[in-house]
Parts: C-alpha cells; structure tokens; sequence
C-alpha cells in the first residue's frame, strides 16, 4: 500500500484538528499534533527571546518597511490587503515595492515581477496574482526577504516595502505591523500549529501596531473578537473591513463577466486556500445557488485529473458554472476543453471603520 499524499494527510489534519472528528485514529492523530505543537511553541518562544536579547539581529532595510502578516494558519487576506495598499500608494506618488515569500512555489530562486515568462510554479501563485492586478508595481519573490529588499532597491530605489505574510520573517527590521484577522474564525481557543491554527502564541499579538480585521460581514462575532485583541494589545488601532464580489472572470481567456449572472444559478465552489468557506460565502450573498463543493490543501498544483474530477461532480450536481477564487486560477490549466465553463469570483476588500486611521498610518502621516 503506498504512502498517504499531502493531500490526504491535509484532509486528515482539517478533520482531526478543524472538525474534531470522534474515532480512536482521529484522537491518536490530534495526541500526536499536541505534541509536536508543544515542541513549536517551545522553538517560537526561544526564538522570539533571541531576538528581542540581541543574540539574532534584525536588519534595517533601504527604505520604510510595512509588514503585513497573521498569526494564524489559512487565508485572513493578506494578499488583498497588501494589493489595497500598493495601489494607493502609487496613486498618491509613491513607489512600493512587494517582497514576498511566494509560497507553494517550486523554485527557490530570486524573481523579479511582472516577468510574462515566469509561471506560478517558480513565482508562486499569490506574487503572480499580485502582479496581473499590480502590472506597474515590483515583486521581488525570495525566501531571503532582506536579500530581496536590497535587491529591489538596486533595481527600483522604492520608496516603501510591503512585506506579505511577514509576521514572522523578524529578520527584517520593520516601521510598520499590521495583522490581519479574520473574524470568522476566532483565535481565542486556538492551539498552537499542528494541534491548532496559530503559527506562535497569542502574546506575539502584542508585537502589532495595527489589527486590521476582515470578514467583518460574515461574523456574527467581530465586536467579541475586537474586545478580545484590545485585550492583548489596548494600544494598537483597529480597523474593520469586508469583502465584496464584483464580477466574474471567465477562464481561461480573461472576460468579465457581470456579478448578477450569478443569480438563481446553480453553482460547484472550488478552491485550494485557507479559509475554503469564505469563497463560498460570498457566492451566497452574490445570489448564487450552491449545489456542490470541493476543498484542496492550499496552494495545491492542480493536474488534468483534478480537473476531470470537479467537472464530473459539477455534472453529477446539475451545476452550470464552476467558480474558483483568483489564487486558484493561475494554478489551472487545460480547462479550455471543459464542457461546463470555468469562472474566478473577483473580490476586493473594503474598509468599513477606521479607513482615515489606517490610510494616515499606512502613508507615514501624522
């Protein structure tokens, strides 16, 4: 019998830790995840100390760095909030720069973006994302975020970084942190990864200059969630946002589509992100009508055979539209020949409370 995939062992952990699903192999499988999760937070722990005593440095980048990041596993919005902001910037004179980890990817060398030969399997999916909303903006993609700051620098001379997902890249002295939080899901009787979703204790919460909260709308409980960050961290500012759907993109080719053809249609919701159920939902409030669903590990390299699965779940459901999210479209290929079309929700995030604040904060205003 051959070895479980990645893919399995996902599903696995969603179930066993996520679904807390009852059986002696799932209450095996999250004995051992508390275990090793005692071992993480003892190696987060004492490396967040050599930090702050000096026996790890930090390093100052060329320019002002704003890190955005989280402190949990799975989607929170990040890469829509640093795309927010990159735009903003450069349309008030500014000239940022993203560097990023490019997750997922299977190259470990430097890229520069926009770059048409580079595909998502050596930039990553996220950075190539950024890039076809950002054409005008540089993406330095590299493990190494400090090498890539300078690189960037000698190639661009930004005037800000915006570092994705670096809440935990401490190696790069930062003006600015922003975390993201998603209101959906509560970190309040989170456990350490892999017995749970935080990727370090709840303390590092208190490392934050800024909250930044998204699916405010669709949480019943982001006034609960808000107390409790002040709790942490009274100090830090908070600033609520949503996310709206405003149209559809067909894939592959790139027409758009108007958000109201979705009315009243039934509809298989597909993605391989952290957070599955958030695509979901805003295919509901768009008027959707969800007759079937399919979950892959984030980041998840989509083959042939995928693809022949999820269209014949979508013609076993009577579905006329598949819909992804825009992450998972630049991870699809070869659906051109798809009896049932293909579409990408797009979404953007809105700011609902705190917009001056974060805006002053984010541009370096007083």
């Amino acid at each position: 019998m051959s070895a479980p995939s990645t893919t399995a062992w996902v599903q696995r952990w969603r179930q066993a830790v996520l679904e807390s699903r009852s059986g002696i192999f799932f209450s095996l499988f999250r004995l051992c995840c508390r275990i090793v999760s005692f071992l993480y937070r003892g190696i987060t722990t004492l490396r967040q100390w050599m930090y702050r005593a000096g026996l790890l440095r930090t390093h100052a980048a060329p320019s002002r760095v704003i890190s955005v990041g989280n402190i949990a596993v799975g989607g929170t919005g990040k890469t829509p909030l640093v795309s927010l902001m990159a735009d903003r910037l450069t349309r008030d004179g500014l000239r940022p720069a993203i560097l990023t980890r490019g997750y997922g990817r299977r190259s470990s060398d430097m890229v520069f973006l926009p770059d048409e030969t580079a595909g998502w399997e050596r930039a990553g999916d996220e950075p190539l994302m950024l890039s076809a909303m950002l054409p005008s903006v540089p993406i330095v993609v590299s493990a190494d975020r400090l090498a890539a700051a300078q690189a960037a620098w000698d190639r661009f001379q930004p005037h800000v970084y915006l570092l994705d997902d670096g809440m935990q890249h401490l190696r790069v002295r930062r003006d600015l942190e922003i975390v993201v939080i998603d209101t959906s899901c509560p970190l309040q009787q989170e456990r350490i990864f892999p017995a749970g979703r935080l990727r370090e204790p709840l303390t590092a919460l208190r490392r934050a200059d800024l909250f930044f909260l998204t699916r405010t709308e669709q949480s019943d409980r982001t006034r609960e969630v808000s107390e409790f960050l002040r709790r942490y961290h009274p100090r830090a500012a908070q600033v609520h946002s949503i996310f709206r759907p405003y149209a559809l993109r067909k894939l592959p080719g790139g027409e758009q589509r108007e958000l109201e053809s979705l009315s009243n249609q039934p509809v298989l919701a597909f993605s391989g992100i952290g957070n599955p159920e958030a695509l979901e939902s805003s295919l509901k409030t768009s008027g959707a009508c969800l007759v079937g669903r399919r979950h892959f590990p984030d980041h998840h390299p989509y083959t042939r055979r995928d693809i022949d699965c999820i269209e014949k779940l979508a013609k076993d459901v009577n579905a006329r539209m598949i819909v992804t999210t825009e992450k998972d479209a630049v991870r699809l290929e070869n659906i051109d020949r798809c009896s049932i079309p293909f579409l990408a929700l797009l979404v953007r995030i809105e700011i609902t409370s705190g917009a001056d604040t974060f805006w002053r904060t984010v541009t370096g205003g007083s």
